[in-house]
Parts: C-alpha cells; sequence; structure tokens
C-alpha cells in the first residue's frame, strides 16, 4: 500500500486504468490515422514535394529538362543514373522519379509518345503523382516547338492548307489532353522503399520536419484534452483523503499517465515512416526521446492552463483557438513565413516549440 502513495505508485496505478479504457486506444488510432492521411496525400508545395529526372539517351530530353527547370515551383533534381534515382526516391529524398527514354526523339508528334517516360514511385508515398502533368506540358511544348522548327525550316508555313493541318494536330493534342492520358502512356513502376540514404547526406526534408512538427501538436493536442480531468467529480472524490499537495499531485498524474501511453502507442508508426524517410537510427532514437519528453513537458503545461478556469465548459472552448494559435505560429509548420512580433512571441508560449522536432 505504501507504494502506491508514491508517485510512481500512482503513476502505474493511472496507467493500468487508462489501458482499460476503449477511449485511449481510439484516441491514439485517430492520431496515427491522421498523420498517415498527412504523410500519403498533403497538398504538394514548394517544400513539400521534391522529384529526380533522367534523360535516358534521348536528344530531345535535354530541352525537356531545361524547360522543366524554369518552374520556380517544383524544380527536378538531374540525375546520371537509373539506380542514383531510385536510391533516391527508396530513401525518401525524393518523392518520384521521371526516365526520358530514347522514344521521344523518335516521336512524329505528342501523339506518338507511348510508353516514351517511365515513372518511379515509392510505397510510401503518392505525392507525385501531380507532376504527371508537369512532365506532360513540357513534352507537348517541346515537341510542338520542334513541329513548328520543322514547318518553318521546310517552308510549309505560307500555304493555307498546311497552316489548317498544323492547327487540327494542336487541337487534337489539347483535346487528348483534356480527356485523359492517351496522349502520354506513362509506365508505373514501384519500387520498395528498403534503400538507405547516403551516409553523406544530412540535411531532412523539410516534408519529413513537418510530418514531425504535426505529430508534436497532436501530442500536445491530446494532453490538452486530457486534462480537463481537473474538472471531474470523480477526482475530486478520489482525493478528499489527501494533502492539499498530494491531491495536486495525483491530479497531474491522471494528465501525465493517458499524455505518455498515447505517446508511446503513436511512436510505432512514426519510428517507422522516419526509418522510411532515411533517418539515422541515432536521429530516430533522439526524436523518440523528445516526444516522450514533450508528453511531460505538455502535461505539466496544460495542468498548469486548466486551473485558469473554473468551469470546464470555458476550457473545451478555449481549445481550439489554443491549438490553432500552436499550428498557426508553428515556424516548421507555416514553411517559415515571417511572423509579426506578437505571433513570434506567441509561439514560444507553447512547449511544441521549446523541444526541437528532430
Amino acid at each position: 500500500m505504501k507504494k502506491k502513495n508514491l508517485p510512481a505508485g500512482w503513476f502505474l496505478l493511472l496507467s493500468k486504468r487508462q489501458l482499460k479504457k476503449p477511449g485511449l486506444y481510439l484516441l491514439a488510432g485517430m492520431l496515427v490515422l491522421f498523420l498517415y492521411i498527412f504523410d500519403s496525400l498533403v497538398l504538394p508545395g514548394e517544400h513539400t514535394l521534391s522529384y529526380g529526372i533522367l534523360n535516358d539517351g534521348s536528344v530531345c530530353g535535354d530541352s525537356v529538362i531545361a524547360d522543366l527547370k524554369t518552374d520556380t515551383l517544383y524544380t527536378p533534381v538531374v540525375l546520371s543514373s537509373r539506380s542514383a534515382l531510385e536510391r533516391e526516391v527508396g530513401a525518401g529524398r525524393l518523392d518520384c522519379g521521371f526516365i526520358l527514354t530514347g522514344k521521344l526523339d523518335s516521336a512524329a508528334g505528342p501523339e506518338n509518345l507511348d510508353g516514351s517516360v517511365q515513372y518511379i514511385c515509392s510505397t510510401s508515398t503518392a505525392r507525385g503523382a501531380v507532376l504527371k502533368d508537369k512532365i506532360y506540358g513540357a513534352i507537348v511544348r517541346e515537341t510542338t516547338k520542334k513541329m513548328l522548327l520543322n514547318i518553318v525550316s521546310e517552308g510549309v508555313l505560307v500555304p493555307d492548307g498546311d497552316v489548317h493541318e498544323f492547327t487540327d494536330s494542336m487541337l487534337m493534342t489539347y483535346d487528348n489532353y483534356l480527356t485523359g492520358d492517351d496522349t502520354i502512356h506513362i509506365i508505373y513502376e514501384t519500387i520498395e522503399t528498403d534503400s538507405q540514404p547516403d551516409s553523406r547526406e544530412s540535411s531532412i526534408p523539410l516534408s519529413l520536419r513537418r510530418f514531425s512538427a504535426l505529430c508534436s501538436i497532436l501530442i500536445f493536442t491530446a494532453t490538452v484534452v486530457f486534462a480537463r480531468t481537473r474538472f471531474s467529480s470523480a477526482s475530486k472524490r478520489i482525493t478528499l483523503c489527501l494533502t492539499p499537495r498530494r491531491r495536486r499531485l495525483w491530479r497531474f498524474m491522471e494528465v501525465l499517465s493517458p499524455s505518455v501511453l498515447v505517446t508511446l502507442i503513436v511512436l510505432i508508426p512514426s519510428v517507422i515512416w522516419m526509418s522510411r524517410g532515411g533517418l539515422p537510427a541515432g536521429r530516430i532514437l533522439y526524436a523518440s526521446l523528445s516526444r516522450i519528453l514533450l508528453s511531460v513537458v505538455a502535461s505539466l503545461w496544460s495542468f498548469a492552463y486548466a486551473s485558469l478556469f473554473r468551469k470546464e465548459a470555458y476550457y473545451i472552448s478555449s481549445i481550439p483557438v489554443l491549438l490553432l494559435l500552436c499550428a498557426a505560429t508553428d515556424p516548421v509548420i507555416t514553411g517559415g513565413i515571417p511572423l509579426g512580433r506578437v505571433l513570434f512571441a506567441v509561439g514560444h508560449l507553447f512547449p511544441t516549440q521549446w523541444l526541437p522536432v528532430l
């Protein structure tokens, strides 16, 4: 009985109770599902999508790559071999890759480009599929330019018949573009993400850092929700026989126990995704310990924040605003958008910014 009066004994007792509650597993499952959706279906942006491209013996491929490099939003990473492209995609440093084959040179127009592009993707994400239209547009522009140059060099642009024929060809190409994948047939090739990252690679993709930052915010969210037990009448009845100091300690354990348990459950898929993203084992261990420490700090923060309210309804109504401010002021989530001094100061009030995400 004496052991149960100790903080460690209270923590174990409350943890056993929490493990019997289905709501704990439901909340943890929802957080894991949210992380999976974010990792797989997050809308690509300037800092969240990267792709590689390889010119495999195509003369026209050089001009297509030059056209793609003019895009200021999605800039391709040019690689020199297929194995290097597969290694980068497999390690998670690139979301996908495209191989331009020699069939591009033998095509008379965009309507004859079947099998000219190979698409290398990873099983861990489907974000790269949005770039198919980018590749298609660059190929159409370059092949159309080649057709136009051929017509001008042969001097056949003056007769009306040839101009109409050229116009009809372009309209047919555009119609094929609108109706589906008839103009360009991409060979889908899925590779396993079992490649190891290059030991010289020290930078971490921002998409992975955003994933880790979101994981921290979700742990903080769950902890804030658990802090509502401070207003529980059952908790007050249990602690009537305790001294005020031990009463506060028991109520803090009621917040800390489910927070740590949810963190441990969420860590399992997070470790898998971080390893697929190419992080070394040492950094994954560091990130995992940082999450556990975050659950402790977030429990202290939430427990103190809940003490500012006298009614549970007021506390619950403040949670959405609190979490919105937490996400909106996180520099990793916002992609480094400059914030005002007030928002910058508000952001540092949250424990998610006190500890490194990776």
